[in-house]
């Protein structure tokens, strides 16, 4: 079992609802969930620079 963990810029928190990340970051494949989130803040009109990391955390 794991869980993402999300480091994101304002340029995405900003733009994207809280549901909308958490099912991006929940997909299990780390760099497409964080392209996703990347490309979802740009089609919501995202006005700011955009980062985000998402990292897979086994246990």
């Amino acid at each position: 079992l794991g869980t993402n963990v999300m480091l994101c810029s304002d340029g995405l928190s900003d733009v994207l609802r809280d549901e909308e990340i958490t099912a991006l970051v929940g997909q299990r494949d780390v760099r497409s969930s964080a392209r996703r989130l990347i490309e979802a803040a740009n089609g919501a009109g995202g006005p700011d620079n955009i980062s985000a990391i998402v990292m897979r955390r086994v246990v």
